[in-house]
């Protein structure tokens, strides 16, 4: 009944923090993976800090390098499993579902031939999974601790390499690493 004031300028609406993307979009299930989180709302507005979740554990060393733009290492996970992403600060929090990808472990389930001369280098072809998707990179193969040579990757279920040298008259494991 006395009239109307309006005082200028005088409240303002936080934008809250959004997920667009991250690079890589999957990692190591074994170690972290240091990943680039792309959005808004990181650095501008008063965010204060941003925490960032994967699959409900905390990325570590959290760098906020723009607006837009974080850089961080996610926790290792369960291989195979894709995970949300999400990152909480002042202004709010956003998700990204089913982003982040673990990759596969690699398996050996056979080799052939099982067996040659302890002095001839043989080549041997190994079958199992994880040898060429999820950035494998070329494996490093031992036969009871001994390097093989000339590996090669045929596919994701097969490689092939020459088996060291070895001790004569004994069985050994043969083992495969990879990224």
């Amino acid at each position: 009944a006395n009239g109307t004031m309006t005082l200028p300028a005088a409240y303002r609406y936080h934008a809250r923090p959004t997920l667009n993307a991250l690079a890589p979009n999957n990692g190591h299930a074994v170690g972290q993976t240091v990943v680039t989180v792309t959005g808004t709302g990181f650095l501008v507005d008063s965010p204060g800090t941003n925490a960032v979740l994967v699959g409900g554990v905390a990325a570590t060393g959290i760098q906020v390098l723009s607006n837009t733009s974080i850089l961080c290492n996610f926790p290792a996970g369960t291989p195979g499993t894709t995970v949300d992403v999400s990152l909480t600060n002042a202004n709010g929090s956003a998700t990204l579902p089913a982003s982040f990808r673990y990759h596969t472990l690699p398996t050996l389930t056979s080799l052939s031939p099982t067996d040659g001369g302890a002095t001839a280098q043989l080549r041997i072809t190994l079958l199992g999974t994880g040898f060429l998707n999820d950035q494998a990179g070329t494996p490093t193969i031992t036969f009871g601790g001994l390097t093989a040579s000339s590996v090669s990757v045929v596919n994701d279920q097969t490689v092939r390499c020459n088996a060291p040298a070895g001790p004569a008259g004994q069985t050994v494991d043969v083992g495969l690493t990879n990224a």
